[in-house]
């Protein structure tokens, strides 16, 4: 990751702002660092979410609940990384927004925090293709689909 990369997450004129990297499972921890050391606001949204979760008295409202917990966390911890540009953030460990108990379409929720939100995604699972996104479990493959909103996909190498 270089100045130029940092420029561009923050200056996208995009509809959508939203960013993608892709780096193996033993590399996220460095990935992680690298980003923090440029000031970029990382969150773990499954850790995040689980947290506010098991908190809960009642999970009657659990989508709605977990939406808002989400939204209000994202706008709290997103930065600017220069005097102008765009707010970002940078998130990972999605695989939790894909439980059917939270009831979330996790693409959509993404695309529209992006429209006002540089959004970097942090990937360490597998990519299907270009834009799907899949999280394999014990007995079936999850995926979430980007295909309609195209992200700019930064390559991390160690």
């Amino acid at each position: 990751m270089n100045s130029a990369f940092l420029n561009e997450l923050s200056n996208s004129n995009d509809r959508y702002k939203l960013f993608l990297i892709v780096c193996k499972p033993h590399e996220k921890s460095l990935c992680i660092e690298t980003l923090q050391g440029h000031n970029v606001p990382l969150i773990d949204v499954g850790h995040e979410l689980a947290t506010y979760t098991s908190g809960l008295a009642s999970l009657k409202y659990l989508t709605i609940d977990g939406s808002e917990f989400l939204k209000k966390l994202l706008h709290s911890k997103k930065a600017r990384l220069c005097s102008q540009g765009n707010d970002v953030v940078a998130i990972h460990n999605l695989g939790i927004l894909l439980e059917p108990a939270f009831g979330f379409d996790p693409v959509r929720w993404i695309q529209e925090f992006s429209k006002n939100v540089s959004t970097l995604i942090l990937w360490d699972n597998q990519v299907a293709t270009s834009e799907v996104l899949r999280w394999p479990t014990s007995n079936q493959s999850m995926t979430l689909n980007f295909s309609n909103t195209p992200f700019k996909k930064i390559t991390y190498e160690v």
